[in-house]
């Protein structure tokens, strides 16, 4: 069965004196090697961003502490009536000693499970909202100097922070990223469940809700990418129509240019400042015509400098196609093809 709360309480007889251990310079220093240069407090402050966010809710724990004590713990306290000055027979000791022993506990467990899961930490407002959350979660029972910290609540928020915080990590990564991790969460989920069914444990990880979230993103991010691959189909489609027909012969081209230099849609070549090669070779990267700008040259030329070479008979179907197709919306370069065609047509016969 989950466990909901969690909370130390120290048990001692009325009126015991507490006593404590002072530790040497040696192991204190050992102890900070372990534990690392930042404390749990440390990441605390981190997480809520400023240090002043941290005081104000330190000091809302330490009220709470106060008015969990017993009533009248002040008359019955040796310390507090004065019949001693040692601080071991303070009656509120046992009970801050026991409430801060259990934030102690609850506090440094939190943050190992924010630094476990690096989505949640990099992700400094949902980070400060959980941590927020965290400080709701502690509760105090007035009378018996005892906090506990409702991990089922807890949990609740962990979850929803780490479930926007995977929702903001696929937003910025690629679909297929996104799509691999997904895939890789739901696959150790379904494990997890066969293992609980299997040795009959019960389901502490919540994973009904977590296999949810995933297989919604899953649905999300598969249509996601079925229209973005659509997308992308549409874009081909658009520049195979747009692109140059490869069909299209060079002949055709030259005789396509030829026609609208003849009737002024076009500067001529030779006109070019720079020469007649340089002029070709701009064009065809206009156009997107893959070839030499030479031997378009040499196509061109015999089209276009010899009138007998271009209404010849074999040049028919070149032209027709010329005039009706790359000319249609040219009409006077396109009159002036039909012409020629008519021409190449009835030579020879």
């Amino acid at each position: 069965m989950k466990r909901k709360e969690f909370g130390l309480e120290i048990k001692l007889e009325e009126g015991a004196q507490i006593t404590s251990i002072q530790l040497s310079d040696e192991t204190v220093e050992y102890l900070n090697s372990i534990w690392g240069e930042k404390t749990y407090i440390d990441y605390l402050k981190e997480f809520l961003v400023e240090e002043k966010n941290f005081e104000i809710a330190n000091n809302a724990v330490m009220e709470c502490m106060k008015d969990a004590l017993p009533e009248n713990i002040r008359e019955n306290c040796k310390h507090c009536k004065g019949e001693t000055k040692d601080e071991s027979y303070k009656a509120c000791t046992k009970y801050y000693l026991q409430m801060k022993g259990t934030f102690t506990m609850v506090g440094t467990e939190f943050v190992n499970i924010v630094l476990r899961h690096k989505h949640i930490y990099d992700n400094k407002y949902e980070l400060q909202r959980l941590t927020i959350n965290f400080f709701n979660c502690l509760n105090f029972v007035k009378g018996r100097g005892v906090m506990f910290i409702d991990l089922e609540k807890l949990s609740r928020y962990a979850l929803d922070a780490n479930f926007k915080s995977l929702s903001q990590l696929f937003r910025n990564s690629r679909v297929l990223k996104s799509l691999e991790i997904i895939n890789n969460s739901l696959d150790s989920l379904n494990e997890q469940e066969m293992e609980n069914k299997v040795l009959q444990r019960e389901d502490e990880n919540y994973i009904e809700l977590q296999k949810e979230f995933f297989e919604k993103k899953q649905r999300f991010y598969k249509e996601k990418l079925f229209l973005q691959e659509k997308e992308n189909n549409a874009d081909v489609k658009i520049k195979e129509q747009n692109a140059p027909d490869k069909k299209i012969s060079i002949p055709k081209y030259a005789l396509y240019i030829h026609y609208l230099q003849a009737v002024g849609e076009h500067p001529y070549f030779e006109n070019h400042p720079i020469g007649k090669l340089t002029a070709i070779e701009e064009w065809l990267e206009k156009e997107g015509i893959i070839t030499t700008p030479k031997y378009f040259q040499i196509k061109y030329n015999f089209i276009s400098n010899h009138k007998t070479n271009r209404i010849a008979n074999n040049q028919v179907s070149n032209i027709s196609y010329v005039a009706h197709t790359m000319l249609a919306d040219f009409p006077k370069a396109k009159k002036l093809a039909l012409s020629e065609l008519k021409l190449a047509q009835t030579k020879n016969k």
